[in-house]
């Protein structure tokens, strides 16, 4: 098994992942989109990665999503593959995310049935949750810095049915004309 190189470009082939972490093909547009969207604190820095993947390839070869053995699917990926000839050439590993990393940056969640109580503008995030973690409050500064006038910050929580069955969610919004555009989790359960 490879040794990964996190946040780092890899052409070694002893150090490309196997075969059977590949997950999925995706486009350049979808990779470079996620790493934007899923890694906003950390894109400075690896897009000079990102770069000089893109900058390798030639007609023919695909980019590929790949998940080291116990790490999750969906958001949280363990890397891109520069994929010709069936072989991996080119890795760009990205370390597991921290809470902070995590900011939900779309437009269909939280659902806007889910939508509560407004923010004040003023307040602090201890004003809102009386013990948080460091990532929490990243996360937070994170979401604040997306900010722009006219925007505003709800509460958010899914059905009450939904936490009788252990399937809870709650958190922070950014909402922007009316549509969530960002939002952290702060509880599920």
């Amino acid at each position: 098994m490879p040794t990964l190189k996190f946040d780092a470009l890899t052409t070694d082939p002893a150090e490309q992942p196997p075969e059977e972490w590949w997950d999925i093909e995706v486009s350049t547009i979808w990779a470079e989109e996620t790493l934007k969207r899923y890694y906003p604190l950390r894109f400075a820095a690896i897009k000079s990665h990102w770069q000089a993947l893109m900058a390798m390839m030639i007609d023919g070869d695909q980019v590929w999503r790949f998940n080291a053995p116990g790490h999750c699917c969906g958001f949280i990926n363990s890397g891109l593959l520069l994929v010709r000839d069936g072989k991996a050439i080119a890795t760009l590993a990205l370390s597991e995310l921290s809470a902070a990393d995590v900011i939900t940056v779309t437009s269909n969640f939280p659902h806007r049935t889910w939508l509560g109580e407004k923010v004040p503008e003023e307040a602090t995030l201890a004003d809102l949750i009386p013990m948080f973690d460091k990532d929490l409050l990243a996360k937070w500064r994170a979401m604040q810095s997306m900010r722009q006038p006219g925007d505003e910050i709800r509460w958010f929580s899914n059905s009450s049915q939904a936490w009788a069955e252990l399937c809870g969610i709650c958190g922070l919004a950014l909402i922007r004309h009316g549509e969530p555009v960002a939002s952290i989790t702060t509880a599920s359960n």
